[in-house]
């Protein structure tokens, strides 16, 4: 089998040369950087700063620049901060290589969908541990309870992250928010630096709305072809309103094979797509995968599910191949998930994240906690919504998005730090999950009307939220995760 059918969008980076046969290489410094043909990549030296960038950008605010338009401007950064100030305005899927006088960085898109995994030794860099494992043999962790979780239905099924630590010995993975110093061989936390400033719900509001246009105009601008998944969820629904004034654009759901006539997922999104005007298409695909392409996906992907299979390689695959699939993953992040006080324990974090049971996840998430929790504090922001941010969606969404790079071009607009961190500076009351008013703001202004149709309309989601609404349901939480 090919090196150009496996592994496809993803990376490498050695200080070895490799055999990659079909792909892009070019050095960094003393790095041996290989990427996939499909996936871009754009190098540019500037007068303080080599910089490359693999995956991509957009900018909301000049939606025709490209890939290339936004590195050269990168690379004229006068430093670190500078350029790291810059890569916050941005939306996409990316690492970015930067070298300056004191060395080489490597570092990550917001949430870090554009994964990173790295060796202890800082001498090999890689998009899945299986692309590493490919050239360097790897063992596996010796703790048994750290085994214990890797190997569990519940780790296998929401593929999420606990701590930088992976199930391979000496392998960790870049976390959202940090940055690489390869040089001095350290992780660097990187945010929070400063505090988030709370605002009124309106002027979030007015900020978004430029920002998510713009995001997927310039998307659109590059791609041909763009398609969007339409749920009866609120974050599909932010990137359907926000993609109203886009000429062409396909909006669709999958009927799985689970999905009776009368699932919210499809009753909604037509009624949503009519009330202004456009097209809704539900389309099905083959539960038989091609044996030949299942081979790949489980050869290039780590922990490749057999669940998602059918819907990527069959679905995607076969409809989307040549078309950018726009999600609303992420916006999570700004819905106030968890809606969890935040004076919590290891034991509490793992109970929100379905792994009370295993000791070792109860320590890390602890340890996690204990770390972070004063800074997050210092600076304005919940750490439960940090812990969705870093350990819980954001990992979970980019190892799925790894998923469906075999098949498709999947992006989300969600993955850009001014978006996110602007959602976050209003009141949580405005970000509640079952309500997020912020949310219907943004939807209402693009749709040009209320929209009133209901959001994820089942009977827990009712209850939650009449609970939240008598200001019952936190202390109600509380007792359930430690009586469980």
């Amino acid at each position: 089998m090919m090196e150009t059918e496996l592994f496809n969008r993803q990376y490498i980076i050695s200080e070895k040369e490799l055999a990659l046969d079909g792909w892009k290489q070019f050095l960094f410094d003393n790095y041996h950087v290989y990427v996939h043909p499909n996936l871009d990549y754009v190098h540019q030296d500037g007068k303080h700063l080599s910089v490359a960038v693999l995956g991509y950008l957009f900018d909301y605010r000049n939606t025709e620049y490209t890939n290339e338009d936004i590195v050269k401007g990168l690379s004229e950064s006068v430093d670190m901060e500078d350029l790291m100030r810059q890569l916050d305005q941005y939306c996409g899927h990316f690492i970015v290589l930067c070298k300056d006088a004191a060395g080489v960085k490597i570092i990550p898109d917001a949430c870090a969908q554009r994964i990173l995994y790295y060796k202890d030794s800082f001498d090999v860099f890689a998009s899945q541990v299986k692309l590493i494992e490919h050239f360097f043999p790897l063992e596996d962790v010796v703790d048994p309870e750290a085994k214990a979780f890797f190997n569990s239905s519940v780790y296998k099924y929401r593929l999420y992250a606990i701590s930088s630590k992976t199930w391979k010995q000496g392998i960790f993975r870049l976390m959202a928010n940090s940055y690489l110093d390869v040089t001095a061989r350290k992780v660097v936390r990187f945010f929070p630096a400063q505090p988030i400033q709370r605002q009124a719900l309106q002027n979030v509001v007015e900020q978004v709305i430029p920002m998510f246009k713009g995001y997927i105009e310039a998307i659109a601008k590059r791609y041909k072809k763009v398609v969007i998944p339409v749920t009866a969820g609120f974050d599909s629904r932010m990137v359907f309103a926000a993609s109203l004034g886009l000429k062409e654009c396909t909006y669709f759901i999958y009927k799985h094979p689970s999905f009776k006539e009368n699932h919210p997922d499809l009753v909604i999104p037509k009624k949503l797509t009519e009330l202004v005007g456009k097209s809704f298409q539900v389309f099905r695909y083959s539960p038989e995968v091609d044996p030949i392409l299942k081979e790949v996906y489980k050869n290039s992907v780590d922990y490749a599910r057999d669940r998602t299979a059918a819907m990527i390689l069959s679905g995607n695959g076969t409809y989307f191949k040549d078309a950018i699939m726009l999600n609303g993953n992420l916006g999570e992040i700004a819905r106030s998930y968890y809606n969890y006080t935040e004076n919590v324990s290891g034991r509490e974090l793992a109970a929100l994240m379905e792994c009370r049971n295993y000791p070792y996840a109860v320590r890390e998430l602890q340890a996690w906690y204990d770390t972070n929790r004063p800074l997050f504090k210092a600076n304005h922001l919940n750490a439960l919504d940090m812990l969705f941010w870093e350990l819980d969606w954001g990992p979970s969404t980019a190892q799925s998005k790894q998923e469906c790079w075999i098949a498709s071009e999947v992006c989300s607009p969600f993955n850009s730090r001014i978006m996110l961190t602007t959602l976050l500076s209003a009141d949580a009351k405005y970000r509640v999950k079952e309500s997020c008013r912020v949310f219907r703001e943004v939807i209402n202004h693009f749709a040009g009307k209320t929209i009133d149709l209901p959001v994820n309309p089942t009977g827990k989601h009712k209850i939650i939220a009449m609970m939240k609404w008598l200001g019952i349901y936190l202390p109600y939480r509380k007792f359930r995760m430690n009586v469980r």
